[in-house]
């Protein structure tokens, strides 16, 4: 039985339900719930203390739909087979030498490789991030055998940066994969006081953690425009608060809307936000940057238009019938969000919308390509 490792350190660490712990969660509990064949699936932990592998309550506890049992009693030294970073673990640059034994020992690196933002736009992070990511980013570039992105605007960036820094140094194999969107389970009661809302007038729903690469500002912004027009819309953020934000989250909870057209909802299970997506006209996603935008897949899932900032990611991931709309002018967003909550274009969605296990079926094959 050959061994499929898989760090899921920052899953250990994070309790969180979006983002980068999403796609781990649900690719570990497919390969968990259906390992491939000839294959043991080893969940462990890259940290400074070293590596191990973890117990099986632990994963239990970051994968509440993992099903089974797996052997977790091996030790974690370095060995042939494969070993697949699918967290964004910036500790894993202590465990360099553990790496190199593993690779003299046969076994083969894939990093999961979400966007390059850190690089690019730095100041969207908290200031340690973009030191720590450098530091990664370069490590998986020298070691790695596959860099497995989540989009092929990504996997593009990739290559250009990495012939910037290398020059004639071969890349490793650069793929991409497509991530999943599995159908969400039934729709659960929303507060009372959103659900009549919604039922009230049309809303516009946005999906994602505050953070300032999101574009909420903007969006409010823009609902400013509305209402002062005479609009009777409602604005729904759905996400926790995120770092560098706090000026933006006092005038969110502070607004002279929040509470009658303007909603944030912190803490939103998979049933709640179902119902949003069903309840909502449009879904907005005004991100000045993304290596993917699940947000956009899974309204696409649900049946709902999208409203889109034009980015070639979103061009890549967004169903036809979405609107794009460019530039930081409130007014011009305003105008998109008006236009399309009037005009409700039809969602034709795109060819196939894949599921979770279709993206584990797709990782683990691509590496094994």
């Amino acid at each position: 039985m050959k061994s499929l490792l898989v760090d899921i350190s920052s899953l250990q660490r994070m309790a969180v339900h979006s983002g980068v712990q999403r796609v781990t969660r649900s690719i570990l509990t497919e390969w968990l719930n259906d390992p491939p064949a000839g294959w043991s699936v080893r969940p462990m932990v890259f940290e400074r203390a070293g590596v191990r592998a973890c117990d099986a309550g632990s994963v239990r506890r970051a994968c509440p739909g993992f099903r089974g049992t797996f052997d977790c009693a091996d030790d974690a030294g370095p060995a042939g087979g494969r070993i697949v970073f699918l967290d964004l673990n910036y500790e894993v640059t202590e465990c360099r030498d553990w790496l190199l034994a593993a690779k003299a020992g046969g076994a083969r690196l894939t990093f999961v490789l979400y966007d390059l933002l850190p690089l690019h736009s730095p100041q969207w992070f908290p200031d340690v991030v973009g030191p720590l990511y450098l530091q990664w980013i370069e490590m998986l570039a020298e070691l790695g055998d596959d860099i497995a992105c989540i989009s092929n605007a990504v996997r593009e960036e990739f290559l250009a940066w990495f012939r910037l820094k290398s020059g004639d140094r071969p890349p490793p194999r650069v793929r991409y994969f497509p991530l999943g969107s599995d159908p969400f389970p039934p729709c659960e009661e929303l507060p009372s006081v959103v659900a009549g809302a919604l039922r009230q007038r049309p809303t516009a729903l946005m999906v994602s953690t505050i953070e300032p690469r999101k574009g909420h500002a903007q969006a409010l912004d823009a609902f400013e425009h509305l209402w002062a027009a005479g609009v009777d819309m409602n604005l729904l953020f759905v996400g926790g608060e995120g770092w560098k934000i706090a000026p933006l989250a006092g005038r969110l909870r502070a607004h002279p809307e929040y509470g009658r057209r303007f909603f944030w909802l912190e803490n939103c299970p998979d049933g709640r936000l179902s119902t949003c997506y069903r309840d909502s006209r449009v879904v907005l996603v005004p991100s000045f940057g993304e290596g993917f935008g699940l947000s956009i897949v899974e309204a696409s899932r649900h049946g709902c238009p999208v409203i889109a900032r034009d980015l070639p990611v979103f061009r890549e991931v967004a169903p036809p019938g979405t609107v794009f709309f460019t530039g930081q002018d409130p007014g011009r967003l305003a105008t998109a969000i008006l236009s399309g909550i009037q005009t409700r274009p039809a969602v034709v969605g795109p060819v196939r919308l894949h599921g979770w296990s279709d993206s584990a079926r797709a990782l683990f094959e691509m590496d094994s390509a």
